[in-house]
């Protein structure tokens, strides 16, 4: 599998499959959506899979949890996109919205504690 470059860092895209431009144009709406919905945090997006995209918060865990969605069930108001950050940062016990400085995610629900040492946003 290979990566294609990215003007924007924080989306890995496939060119494998046989839709590349789809899936750039998935990952740059889903990202958008996440910008707009919980501004100032550091998503992640890849479509390195067809037919689905995945969600990270590389802050929490390096990025190791996610939420995956098959773009099937992407909407144009991009519902699924914005419960799935949601709980991302509800899952840390990070309060959904604008990244606040400072915030500590001490667990991941979910989560062994084990692997997850804790991190300040």
């Amino acid at each position: 599998m290979r990566i294609a470059e990215s003007p924007d860092p924080t989306l890995r895209l496939n060119r494998d499959t046989q839709e590349p431009m789809k899936n750039s144009i998935w990952a740059m709406e889903v990202m958008a959506a996440l910008k707009r919905h919980y501004p100032g945090h550091p998503w992640r997006v890849d479509t390195d899979r067809p037919g689905l995209v995945s969600i990270h918060h590389p802050a929490l865990a390096g990025g190791k949890y996610g939420y995956t969605i098959h773009l099937s069930d992407l909407t144009p108001d991009m519902l699924a996109v914005v419960r799935a950050g949601g709980e991302i940062l509800e899952r840390s016990a990070i309060m959904r919205g604008k990244l606040r400085r400072g915030d500590t995610a001490r667990r991941i629900d979910g989560v062994n504690p084990n692997h997850f040492a804790g991190a300040v946003l």
